[in-house]
């Protein structure tokens, strides 16, 4: 444990407090609040996360939503996951360890839907989850692509992107409180020392969640309920042209009902998640800029799972304190991305970029306190199955080259590109974008779209070996990518158009 939390401590420190004294940024005094605009200049808003560089909505070669922070003030909520619940084609559900998983025009897998943090991903690349209910008090606006965007950020942009961008100016203290003892206490400060400008923003969650009466009968008690309790931080740090993010949660949940589905109030799910990037902007004239970005990401994940409740008997056994495991891996990504956008008169815009990730999975074990083929209880925790994990130290090498080209001529724009992406462990991925944008007007345009996306196989999938025999069950380590084909037609506009 000592381990682990080393590493956490030494990641925080090297991204965030040596930063601090080089970045800096001047506040743009110039832009509007986004809750200021009307419909029709919202559809001019510049988005990222079509193009990966700033582009207006009604030029974005992709199906996108955007809610403002006007939208997320209007609603009062506390968490992600509750504005996503009103986003159209998005489903929301909850599985039994507490996580919720996104369904997006009906695709509902682990690892379909990318989430980013001010460009940057964050699912668990063991398991393909994220975290859909992060903190929003921090929040500037969340922009959403409904369908394939693998051909700028390869791999689990399959049924959807979600991109949050997080809020670079700013001081305020808010303080919530609901119903189920949930109350939530949130910070951002801005700090400006001479030319340099920094956001930290930082709070905490807790809730006791709701009582649920289980609709089996085979539940042992009566009720059940998934509490939560986070604390976050989320700092921007810039200077002119560099720019330094770091996102920090450290996560302990209950789990809405155990791996056999009875009540599980003994379960304790904990996750840390630490993310963060440094790039630089460097420009060549008027017309050429490059940017190099190193970034990290670092979890944590330990979970205690009650899979039956206390004094549960089975084959003779009683389990006095119920049957449990304990799973626990940590994993460390860590990259480097250079980026090029070249802009050739007025009319082509090209963009470009080449990375390099390593992805090692540190450690993996699973225990019990019991024997899994047997159901012999035992106690204390073991490995009493003497199961041979083969995850721990798994690694995965990733390099991607991508470009995409942006051609306008007065309403028409044309878009195509891909992305090649080249794994260590099961080879290559090719995936084209093409897009045609028609602005008939400043509130009305009609967008043809062609993509393709892929999700590469997750650890899990390729080196699970923890279900009950003498040897386990190993993951297939033939697995290939999953493909997906999308074509689209869409027809955006303002409703004051026809009013």
């Amino acid at each position: 444990m000592k381990k682990k939390y080393s590493i956490f401590i030494i990641l925080f420190f090297s991204f965030f407090l040596i930063p601090q004294i080089i970045f800096s940024q001047p506040k743009d005094t110039t832009r509007r609040d986004i809750y200021d605009l009307s419909l029709e200049e919202l559809m001019n808003l510049e988005v990222d996360i079509a193009s990966i560089n700033p582009q207006k909505i009604s030029d974005a070669p992709a199906i996108i939503g955007i809610v403002t922070k006007k939208d997320i003030e209007n609603m009062g909520v506390l968490s992600l996951i509750d504005i996503l619940k009103f986003v159209p084609t998005i489903e929301v559900s909850m599985g039994i360890d507490g996580f919720y998983r996104l369904s997006m025009r009906g695709e509902r897998k682990n690892g379909n839907v990318l989430m980013l943090i001010d460009g940057q991903p964050i699912n668990d690349f063991y398991s393909g989850l994220s975290i859909f209910d992060i903190p929003i008090d921090f929040v500037e606006r969340i922009e959403i692509i409904r369908g394939p965007g693998s051909a700028l950020y390869g791999t689990n942009a399959v049924a959807g992107v979600i991109n949050i961008i997080s809020k670079k100016d700013g001081s305020d203290i808010t303080i919530k409180g609901g119903t189920n003892l949930t109350y939530a206490g949130n910070l951002n400060y801005t700090k400006k020392i001479g030319k340099t400008s920094i956001f930290i923003a930082g709070g905490y969650i807790a809730s006791d969640g709701a009582n649920v009466e289980p609709r089996s009968d085979s539940i042992a008690t009566p009720k059940t309920n998934r509490w939560i309790n986070d604390a976050y931080i989320k700092a921007n740090i810039s200077s002119n042209n560099l720019h330094f993010s770091l996102f920090g949660l450290m996560r302990n949940q209950g789990a809405w009902v155990g791996p056999a589905y009875d009540a599980s109030p003994d379960s304790e799910l904990k996750n840390k998640w630490l993310v963060g990037d440094i790039s630089y902007n460097i420009k060549i004239g008027k017309k050429l800029s490059i940017t190099p970005k190193i970034y990290s990401q670092y979890i944590n994940h330990d979970y205690l799972m009650q899979e039956h409740p206390d004094n549960y008997f089975f084959a003779g056994n009683t389990y006095k304190d119920g049957a449990l495991f304990s799973e626990k891996y940590s994993s460390l990504k860590i990259g480097s991305e250079i980026r090029l956008k070249l802009k050739i008169k007025k009319r082509l815009t090209l963009k470009s970029g080449l990375l390099f990730e390593n992805l090692n999975l540190l450690d993996y074990n699973i225990e019990r306190n019991y024997k899994l083929v047997s159901g012999e209880y035992m106690g204390s925790f073991g490995n009493y199955d003497s199961v041979q994990f083969v995850q721990s130290g798994k690694q995965r090498n990733v390099f991607a080259y991508y470009l995409q080209g942006e051609y306008r001529i007065k309403k028409f724009a044309f878009t195509t590109g891909f992305r090649y992406d080249m794994y260590s462990d099961f080879g290559a991925s090719f995936n084209p974008k093409m897009g045609f944008v028609l602005n008939v007007s400043k509130k009305l345009n009609f967008k043809l779209l062609y993509g393709k996306a892929f999700r590469a196989p997750l650890f899990i999938e390729l080196y699970d070996n923890t279900n009950y025999s003498t040897d386990g069950v190993v993951g297939n380590l033939d697995l290939l990518p999953e493909n997906i084909h999308s074509s689209e037609f869409a027809v955006e506009f303002t409703i004051s158009k026809f009013l």
